[in-house]
């Protein structure tokens, strides 16, 4: 059983090749949109794959696999997601998804390759997307979608990840995994940022005993070493061309400064809502590429004398 404050540490998905993810959810507009989500169509949009090159070695990949690939940036990203409100359950495309597939259809039509490794060698896969970038604005950790893996969180980590960076000029693996990645809210951040000096100024053998003794922890292990989070989360923040990521480093491009901007100036008026377990309220707001501000609660109050229906 996995412990509470195990929980409270951001989700990273684990499978993180947008090319292969865009195909995908083309796969399930063209095949399998409201359709009964079941192993048959998970073998059948494996195959799907493999004949549109967006498999490593052009061979078919398991239900398993599909099941996996799933989870990471088409259901993360609120591009697709698995209607649980239908019996038996189905697969469904959000506005954000067909979004997804309209910026990126031509390039996939035009370059075209066997498998994934002729594709990344000839550079021909997709690997940045402003709707990925738009998508990873509004991202909520915790969501609907998450929470069996954190709760107790109420933070936009492209938000809380721009601010640290711009006060910090850049961000470590071993900060992003031993800082970042605590953040539970955004009143924590400068206090992070404090954190992450105090760490910067360290003699390099006291800090290096405290990276080792972090990596001999249950999710240390998980974001730097058997299953490295954060390079999974560094893949993710390339996919926004907002960032560099060069030397252990994560730092924003200098022709995306204004753009970083933007966004902290636009997100630090939002606050995070508490969605619990209502998945049709996060997609209505996370699928819909109309909608920026997070849902809010509002009490009405009736001063008429007389009951108003």
């Amino acid at each position: 059983m996995t412990d509470k404050k195990d929980k409270e540490y951001w989700h990273i998905p684990k499978r993180t090749d947008l090319h292969q993810s865009i195909v995908f959810t083309m796969g399930v507009a063209e095949h399998y949109n409201k359709k009964t989500w079941n192993a048959s169509a998970q073998d059948r949009l494996g195959s799907y794959l493999a004949k549109k090159g967006a498999t490593n070695n052009g061979r078919n990949i398991t239900p398993q696999s599909i099941r996996t690939l799933l989870a990471a940036i088409p259901q993360y990203f609120g591009f697709v997601y698995i209607n649980s409100n239908t019996t038996p359950n189905t697969i469904e495309i959000t506005e954000a998804g067909k979004k997804l597939i309209e910026e990126n259809t031509d390039s996939i039509n035009k370059n075209k390759f066997k498998n994934l490794i002729i594709g990344k060698k000839n550079k021909l896969t997709v690997n940045v997307s402003n709707v990925i970038l738009n998508q990873f604005k509004k991202l909520q950790i915790s969501n609907p979608f998450v929470e069996q893996f954190c709760e107790n969180i109420y933070v936009f980590p492209l938000f809380c990840s721009i601010y640290l960076i711009k006060k910090l000029d850049y961000l470590t693996s071993e900060e992003i995994a031993i800082y970042l990645f605590r953040t539970k809210s955004k009143d924590e951040l400068d206090f992070k940022k404090e954190e992450i000096e105090i760490f910067r100024n360290l003699e390099l053998n006291k800090k290096n005993n405290l990276i080792k003794k972090f990596k001999e922890t249950e999710i240390g292990n998980k974001s730097l070493v058997q299953a490295p989070l954060v390079g999974y989360f560094l893949s993710i923040c390339k996919m926004t061309n907002l960032f560099k990521v060069e030397d252990n480093k994560i730092s924003l491009k200098e022709d995306m400064l204004k753009v970083a901007e933007n966004i902290i100036n636009e997100m630090k008026n939002y606050s995070c809502f508490d969605f619990k377990d209502n998945k049709k309220l996060w997609i209505d707001y996370f699928g819909n590429t109309n909608i920026n501000k997070p849902p809010q609660l509002f009490k009405l109050i009736n001063s008429y004398t007389s009951e108003i229906y």
